[in-house]
């Protein structure tokens, strides 16, 4: 019977370390960024890896603050970037930095604004 490697080993036969275990988890916490995955996916990551280094008994602050890049803008502050009028911003919601929060509530993400504008 073949048993199927699951990831990061401390030895054969024995399940991950916990070190083992979050460094895969920041690996791909980073990649994820590096995509611009879903801001959701990095921060449900980053989340896991703050509470495996608190069983691990690690520092509670483990992870690096989030780079202004991922905030999100109000309509106003992203119209001000961009040289536009906020209303301007609601006619245009297919953007790729538009992230609909609700219903009624939009915001704009700095970073993939900053990316788009570099790009024009």
């Amino acid at each position: 019977m073949e048993t199927r490697s699951r990831g990061p080993r401390s030895g054969p036969g024995s399940p991950p370390s916990l070190a083992a275990l979050v460094a895969q988890l920041e690996r791909r916490a980073a990649e994820s960024e590096a995509i611009n995955a879903t801001a959701p996916v990095a921060a449900v990551l980053r989340n896991v890896i703050i509470e495996l280094h608190a069983l691990d008994g690690a520092a509670t602050d483990p992870a690096p603050a989030a780079p202004a890049a991922d905030r999100l803008l109000t309509a106003q502050e992203a119209a001000r970037l961009l040289g536009v009028a906020p209303k301007w911003l609601y006619r245009h919601g297919t953007l790729p930095f538009v992230r609909r929060l609700g219903p009624h509530l939009v915001r704009f993400d700095e970073g993939a604004l900053r990316k788009w504008l570099a790009r024009r």
